[in-house]
């Protein structure tokens, strides 16, 4: 299995690596020995978080953004109560970022994405600075940013 799993990596890697390195790398990969240590309390068993007690996570994305449902997807396994925010509904002012725990931000947002993303006028850029400004402190004074 291990080996199926380095094969398709190995595959992805040589279109992204130059010298060589991405064989070189499947070439070692069975030759680093795997050795795992669980914690005495670990039981494989996704523990069951009641609703109320999860953290909130904002997952933020944008036009031409990816990965978005994986990375909410993750957070939820992780035990956070997972909200989905668009770009346009934090500069609208339809959603803030008060009541979150963690804000997680997938690729293309911020004008990245190999280009697939139009870039936020400087307005934009703002709203989300002050978005996160907000979020990291709740009680600063919108005039002091």
């Amino acid at each position: 299995m291990r080996k199926v799993w380095f094969e398709t990596s190995y595959l992805l890697d040589q279109k992204q690596t130059k010298n060589g390195k991405a064989k070189e790398r499947f070439e070692n990969f069975d030759k680093q020995a795997l050795q795992f240590t669980f914690p005495s309390q670990f039981d494989g068993k996704l523990p069951v978080i009641p609703a109320g007690a999860r953290p909130k996570a904002a997952i933020i994305r944008e036009k031409g953004s990816n990965s978005e449902r994986e990375m909410a997807n993750a957070m939820f396994l992780a035990g956070f109560d997972v909200k989905d925010v668009h770009m346009t509904d934090l500069i609208s002012g339809r959603e803030t970022l008060e009541d979150i725990q963690f804000i997680g931000a997938v690729g293309g947002v911020g004008g990245g994405g190999g280009g697939s993303v139009l870039l936020y006028s400087r307005s934009n850029i703002s709203v989300l600075s002050l978005s996160i400004h907000r979020y990291i402190e709740p009680e600063a004074n919108d005039q002091s940013i």
